[in-house]
């Protein structure tokens, strides 16, 4: 099936007098390049403006005419052309939509393969199928051969890189956390390292406040044992018996005073549980730094 073209000739050259017109509109167009109008002169500048623009509009309307009746005979070959391909256009979409149910199909059971395949590797317990997946894996030039090798790739590299996060020292456990979510080892270093110094920060702050709060109850303590002696010494005998008693319960009262006392200690899952359960045996109030 072909197009038989039937012999036609094409539209001839259109000839008209293009250089006397170019010449006449030159020389009439060269005296504005310099000319300069006054202030009182606004009125002639709008007549000139509106004479050129006619003469523009007069060649620019006989252009379109021209054109659209040298395009008149090739709009009906083209009209004709498209209502041939419009009987090919419907077959064609039923075929198209068949075609694309297909390779949808093939892709859902390629889709259905791959994850088979992964439930039978040994990866990391976290770790998803969707973390790793690339929808490259679906075309049907990607061989599952390679899929399973780019699979067992990833899951190589990532058990390696946990393993180098592990030996990490104070930023370990959270490097680990975000290489877990972003499986990107610097942002997991970097990000890792950011978190252990804001604790860091933290606990370096608790520290400082417990060192003053310490250091004024010494203050205090100070305070108190000198006023004490001085009212001692001041004081008849009977009067030295009841300081020298109340002093006691004092000191009595302040060692039995509860305090927050801060620390940190390195404790496995089984470790941390034991100790919770003693807090709680013993009615010990705990929390987080």
């Amino acid at each position: 099936m072909e197009v038989k073209i039937e012999t036609y000739q094409l539209p001839a050259e259109i000839q008209f007098n293009f250089e006397e017109l170019k010449t006449e509109i030159a020389e009439k167009v060269k005296i504005y390049e310099t000319l300069v109008y006054g202030e009182d002169e606004l009125k002639t500048a709008k007549s000139d403006r509106a004479n050129l623009n006619r003469i523009k509009k007069a060649l620019q309307d006989e252009k379109v005419r021209r054109k659209k009746e040298y395009l008149k005979p090739f709009e009906d070959f083209e009209n004709k052309i498209n209502e041939i391909i419009k009987l090919i256009d419907a077959p064609v979409g039923l075929i198209d939509k068949q075609v694309k149910e297909f390779e949808e199909k093939k892709k859902a059971d390629k889709r259905i393969e791959i994850g088979s395949f992964w439930e039978s590797t040994e990866h990391p317990e976290w770790l998803t199928l969707a973390k790793i997946f690339d929808e490259r894996w679906l075309n049907a030039s990607y061989l599952m051969r390679q899929i399973k090798d780019d699979i067992n790739g990833w899951i190589n590299r990532i058990n390696s890189e946990l393993e180098t996060l592990q030996q990490l020292d104070a930023f370990s456990f959270e490097a680990i956390e975000i290489y877990k979510r972003s499986l990107d080892m610097n942002q997991a270093i970097a990000e890792g390292k950011r978190l252990a110094d804001i604790q860091k920060r933290k606990e370096e702050e608790a520290r400082r406040k417990a060192e003053l709060l310490e250091a004024q109850k010494k203050v205090e303590e100070e305070t108190r044992w000198e006023e004490m002696q001085k009212a001692r010494s001041e004081a008849p005998k009977q009067e030295v018996e009841e300081i020298d008693t109340e002093a006691e319960k004092a000191e009595e009262t302040a060692q039995n005073e509860a305090q927050w006392i801060s620390f940190s200690a390195l404790l496995n899952v089984e470790n941390a549980r034991k100790l919770k359960a003693f807090f709680e045996m013993n009615e010990i109030q705990f929390k987080k730094i």
